[in-house]
């Protein structure tokens, strides 16, 4: 299978502050939808997530997302509540992180404009609506916020997704643009215990509200009354409610002196996740296998892995959708280097921890097609933050 052909790419919108999550959530995925493109039928789609975790570090994602045995701080409420135990020290982290991410294809758009721009040759014809028309865009945003120890522990956690494609001929044989966003706001709590040095159990429970929206936007309903009938259009279909995900992990590890093994199964969305709002669809319960394999000594390590998830295929994915493999460098506790393949395609990156300031950059490729290799998108990331001790 060629995993390099195909691949679209896809920007970054600031999120809410200080308001409730419901609403904040609904008002941003309605305007996100009318923002940065033109363009209402509505098109019933999947949820963005499926299998994937409700929210996953970004450093993860640039090491292939394979984070059943080895999570990156926040990420263990998402992967495997059982992580925790398996370290050393009481205290873990207190920690605070902000990521954008933002496709690579409007970064080119937008880097291609900005250079005609400035030499004077920047028209606004029908070449450049059939580039945006051609041109996907995927805006998101991640903030966090808590605390873990050795047996659990607390966070914020908000996490929003925005797909935006333009299709030259749409439903209706005109240009339409197709959106698809969700996003979700809450607390994540864990509870995890070592049973001997070998193994351990975790709980996490994830109170949160969701929302999606999924729509199809004619050009012509920006004009007029249409452009009424478009907003109506994506506030009724725009669906949130709260709920609460509880998950399950487990992690078996096998030590020696320079080598460790782990076997990691969680069970996400435990009985199924349902929601106050009818609209909102339920999350499937899931359940997931890792494997990782962890050469080390005592300052550096490398953490190799892989998973798969959803192996009872309650979402109907193709293999190599829910799949995550890859390899995390760690030097000295200061810089850390990943890559790997994410849902087939490679991603990488790099993290700095500075003493308190952490900086973290990489890519990663979003695959929006029934296989990997179909219809990736490249997403770049930045993320800043802080972490104790």
């Amino acid at each position: 299978m060629n995993f390099v052909k195909n691949q679209q790419t896809i920007t970054s919108i600031p999120v809410f502050e200080n308001a409730r999550p419901g609403f904040s959530l609904q008002k941003y995925l309605s305007c996100a939808s009318v923002l940065l493109l033109m363009p209402t039928q509505i098109v019933v789609a999947d949820p963005l997530r499926k299998s994937s975790p409700l929210y996953e570090n970004p450093f993860d994602l640039s090491a292939g997302g394979a984070s059943l045995t080895r999570a990156t701080q926040e990420g263990m409420f998402f992967s495997n509540p059982s992580l925790p135990a398996l370290g050393k020290g009481l205290l873990r982290w207190i920690y605070g992180r902000t990521a954008v991410h933002f496709g690579a294809d409007a970064v080119d758009l937008a880097r291609s404009s900005y250079q005609k721009k400035k030499a004077g040759t920047l028209k606004v014809d029908s070449s450049m609506i059939e580039s945006l028309l051609k041109t996907p865009i995927h805006v998101g945003n991640d903030l966090s916020l808590g605390f873990i120890t050795a047996y659990g522990g607390i966070g914020l956690f908000q996490t929003i997704r925005t797909d935006i494609e333009g299709r030259q001929y749409g439903s209706a044989g005109l240009p339409e643009v197709r959106t698809r966003a969700e996003g979700a706001a809450g607390v994540a709590a864990s509870a995890s215990i070592p049973v001997g040095d070998a193994f351990a159990l975790g709980l996490s429970l994830k109170p949160s509200y969701s929302a999606e929206t999924f729509e199809s936007i004619a050009l012509s309903d920006f004009s007029g009354s249409g452009s009424k009938q478009m907003l109506s259009d994506i506030k009724s279909n725009t669906h949130y409610g709260f709920g609460v995900s509880t998950g399950l992990g487990a992690t078996a590890q096998f030590r020696s002196q320079n080598f460790d093994l782990r076997f990691a199964t969680t069970m996400d969305d435990v009985g199924q996740t349902k929601f106050s709002n009818v609209g909102v669809s339920p999350w499937k319960q899931t359940i997931n296998i890792g494997i990782g394999l962890i050469p080390h000594t005592s300052q550096n390590a490398v953490h190799c892995a892989f998973d798969l998830r959803d192996i009872k295929i309650a979402y109907g994915e193709h293999w190599t959708r829910r799949s995550r493999a890859g390899c995390k460098m760690l030097l000295n506790s200061r810089i850390g280097l990943g890559a790997g393949y994410y849902q087939g395609w490679p991603s990488f990156g790099v993290v700095l921890n500075l003493t308190v300031m952490r900086l973290e950059a990489g890519s990663y490729t979003r695959e929006f097609g029934a296989e990997a290799g179909t219809r990736g998108r490249r997403i770049y990331f930045i993320a800043t933050g802080f972490e104790m001790p």
